[in-house]
């Protein structure tokens, strides 16, 4: 029988967190990385930047004036605000009953002209205080 040599196997451990295989045998300093050695990151800027920034700006800039130019419109468009035909201030011992008499159209009932005028300056049931300012309602 020919005689055989044993060859041990190699010693090897893990170096890193990448799971690389080494020999014990080699020396490998591990390197060690300290914020001076760092490579520094740049942002380095050209006008082409600086002018896509600026129309990036821009346009957020007039997409946000024309959302709200748009919902100041929908909310005008879409409340029923009464237009309004002038004001007559209550002098003492007169009622709102008076005005409403006064300020009816031809033809209209004083009740209903009541009713807008009550429920245009929102006044509840009751005596109103002299000088008090009422707004009447345009026919």
């Amino acid at each position: 029988m020919a005689a055989s040599t044993y060859i041990p196997a190699p010693r090897l451990r893990l170096v890193g967190n990448a799971g690389v295989v080494r020999h014990l045998a080699t020396a490998v300093p591990t390197p060690v990385v300290t914020p001076a050695t760092a490579p520094a990151l740049r942002l380095v800027v050209t006008p082409r930047h600086r002018r896509d920034r600026l129309v990036a700006l821009l346009a957020a800039g007039l997409l946000v004036a024309l959302v709200v130019l748009a919902a100041a419109g929908a909310a005008t468009a879409g409340s029923d605000v009464p237009e309004i035909a002038g004001q007559v201030v209550l002098q003492p011992g007169e009622t709102l009953w008076d005005v409403a008499v006064r300020s009816a159209a031809p033809g209209v009932d004083p009740r209903r002209q009541m009713d807008a005028l009550r429920q245009l300056n929102g006044f509840g049931p009751g005596a109103l205080d002299p000088w008090t300012v009422v707004l009447i309602p345009a026919r």
